[in-house]
């Protein structure tokens, strides 16, 4: 919300809903779609299903939860090129769908200090041009075949995907091919491409949402790569050559350390094949010496970092040091999440700060995971003159998580949507192919998908309430506040100028 004015109609329209009966019906019936639709979604779609049609009747008589169904097994086949290059494969064939994941390692890393933006602008520009296309006639292929090509630079990777229907794939493949080993950068190209990033990072400015993920990583990540803004500025913006994108370009596409992840109608056998025209032209290479540095700023615990922006709501964002995918109490962890502020609604800081108090429309939290870095982190915005109460009532709530921790019913509830939930997130060929690749990334094996299910079933109230003990801090809680807020305490840190920027 930008306003307060637009934030009390929607709150207001929000009471309306939530006092109902005819609303509360029909999310009753919704959600009897849901899960059922979610049945027979897990049966049908996935390979090899273990669901057994008379769970559904128990089911809809109350017998069971969504999350006692057995769970569907998802075949992953670990598929070698003749040319050695890897990958998973989810082979579906009940549409002419491809979808194809890749990643290599090095993203915003491969940065200097004066080339924030760079790595963001080699993604914009790898379609502007590649082979014997021009910038229109590649925009053209793409179209005439119905391909979706797209490329993006993260922090520790640069990540890459195309969807194609399975008769273009030929095509398809042939593009990404072009683009990653024969790019143009052509200067007209990128002139345009400069103003286009100058004028969204102008727009941007304005954005008190953009504004504060600004303060955040800055205050957050200072000192490390991380805190640079990923688009850069428009010092850096300027300053872009096509040389400067051939360069990253060499160093950022090589075979050491990529990651391909591939669902839908393709065999492993054609699979194979295709690995080596996609990605056998790059040089094996090998990856980047990168510093492993601690990125999360520890001067910034406990800190409230204030932006002053003639804003009548403050954007608030914070966080404090969270745990590994690799830890053994990560399971656990996403049941606590869940509960403090990752379930919506049923979140103890949504309680708190919209039904009992008031103070916002919605606020949530999140595991975040990066190469040196893993946060619990939330967002929010209030009223400017509720700032300091609603700041001070997320530290109670936190505070009072690591004391007490949740109840049998909140962890039973928390299992039963991450358990029943997780099959929508594999009812698309492109879903599966982001969710492979978030498994690679994570270092995960093939058989992680499958076992899932089983570690959160596993999870118990007193492990939900040890890994809150352990993980809890609300004085270690790093705060950001964009707006011009009251009620904060006397130790705020005033941030005058916009990081990075």
């Amino acid at each position: 919300m930008t306003s307060a004015q637009t934030n009390s109609q929607t709150d207001s329209r929000a009471d309306t809903w939530k006092k109902t009966p005819l609303s509360w019906g029909l999310v009753v019936i919704a959600g009897f779609c849901l899960v059922a639709g979610t049945f027979f979604l897990r049966s049908a779609h996935l390979q090899k299903s273990g669901a057994q049609p008379a769970a559904l009747e128990k089911l809809l008589r109350g017998d069971i939860s969504l999350a006692e169904i057995p769970d569907s097994r998802v075949e992953i086949l670990e598929v070698t090129s003749p040319g050695g290059l890897n990958a998973w494969l989810v082979e579906d064939t009940s549409v002419p769908v491809i979808a194809l994941n890749f990643s290599f390692p090095g993203g915003m890393m491969l940065e200097s200090e004066d080339q924030a933006g760079y790595m963001m602008m080699l993604a914009a520009m790898l379609d502007e041009g590649a082979g014997p296309y021009d910038s229109q006639a590649f925009q053209r292929e793409l179209e005439n075949n119905v391909i979706s090509l797209s490329f993006s630079a993260g922090r520790d990777r640069f990540y890459g995907s195309v969807r194609t229907l399975s008769r273009h794939q030929d095509k398809a493949f042939e593009l990404l091919h072009l683009a990653l080993t024969q790019p143009h950068f052509e200067e007209e190209s990128l002139e345009r491409m400069r103003r286009a990033t100058v004028n969204n990072i102008r727009h941007s400015l304005g954005n008190p949402g953009w504004v504060a993920a600004r303060v955040f990583n800055g205050m957050l990540f200072q000192g490390h790569v991380y805190e640079r803004p990923g688009r850069g500025n428009l010092e850096t913006v300027a300053k872009i050559t096509a040389d400067d994108l051939k360069t990253l370009a060499r160093r950022q596409f090589i075979r050491d350390g990529l990651q391909i992840s591939v669902s839908g109608d393709i065999s492993a056998e054609d699979l194979a094949a295709k690995l080596d025209d996609i990605f056998g032209g790059l040089h094996k290479g090998g990856e980047e010496d990168i510093p492993e540095t601690p990125a999360l700023n520890a001067e910034a615990a406990g800190k409230v970092y204030v932006y002053e922006m003639d804003v009548p709501q403050s954007v608030i964002r914070f966080a404090h040091q969270g745990i590994s995918v690799h830890d053994e109490d990560y399971p656990a962890a996403i049941v606590l999440n869940y509960i403090l502020g990752g379930g919506g609604f049923a979140s103890r800081l949504m309680k708190a700060l919209r039904e009992e108090h008031g103070l916002t429309y919605g606020i949530y939290t999140g595991l975040a995971h990066m190469r040196q870095a893993d946060l619990l982190q939330g967002q929010f915005s209030t009223a400017n003159e509720t700032a300091g109460e609603a700041v001070a009532l997320v530290k109670d709530t936190w505070r009072h998580m690591a004391e007490k921790g949740p109840t049998a019913q909140e962890v039973e509830e928390a299992k039963n949507y991450l358990i029943g939930s997780f099959p929508l997130s594999l009812t698309s060929t492109g879903g599966i192919a982001s969710i492979l690749s978030g498994l690679q990334e994570d270092g995960r094996d093939t058989e992680y998908i499958n076992s899932r299910n089983d570690r959160l079933r596993a999870v118990g109230k007193d492990d939900v309430r040890r890994v809150a003990a352990r993980l809890l801090n609300a004085d270690e809680l790093g705060f950001t506040v964009i707006g011009r807020p009251d009620g904060l305490d006397d130790g705020i840190v005033p941030v005058t100028e916009l990081p990075g920027m």
